[in-house]
This record gives structure tokens, sequence and C-alpha cells, in this order.
């Protein structure tokens, strides 16, 4: 089976589901990572892959910024509880590391 690979744009993220159990996430640079845009990240993820398990690719720019609120909260706790995302791999800048 075969997938042609779809696209989202939600503002401070580019969304692409390159296989069926994979999605990519690349925050635009200079984004703001905050609760309700990290929330609205999700609800765009969870459209685009469905109810099946998946793994995701998170590009986080160096001249990303981050609220403190959101640095706070487990954003895929859900998601995970419900078998849905499998695994995450984080690439960022070695510097913003202990942020993430």
């Amino acid at each position: 089976m075969t997938i042609d690979p779809s696209e989202r744009n939600i503002g401070i993220a580019n969304l692409t589901r390159v296989r069926p159990d994979l999605v990519e996430v690349q925050y635009a640079s200079g984004c703001v990572l905050s609760t309700s845009g990290l929330a609205e990240v999700r609800k765009a993820r969870q459209a685009m892959m469905g109810r099946q398990p998946y793994g995701m690719l998170s590009l986080i720019p160096e001249d990303a910024d981050f609220e403190y609120s959101a640095m706070k909260q487990d954003h895929l706790a859900e998601d995970r509880r419900e078998g849905h995302l499998l695994a995450i791999a984080v690439v960022t800048p070695a510097n913003m590391i202990e942020m993430v």
C-alpha cells in the first residue's frame, strides 16, 4: 500500500504525513511554543494520523522560544496513554536540549 504524503500548515508548524505510521512536525523559525499552540499541533496531528499508532519526528529550530507554562505540561500524555503515539524523536540544536 502506498500513501501520498499529506501536509498541513498551522502557523507555528508544518506537519507532514510521510508514511502511514510517521508524521514529521517542523516548527517554524521564530515560533513560540505555547500551551495553545501545542494543542493546535496536537489537534492537527490527530486529524492527520487518525486512530492508528504512529511515530513522530519533531524538528525545533534554534530560534524557537518556549512559554514557561508549556514547558510544565506533558502535551503527549493522552496520545501515549491511548496507544496512538509509539515513539518520538526530537531534533534541536544541542544548546536547546535542556528546554525540550
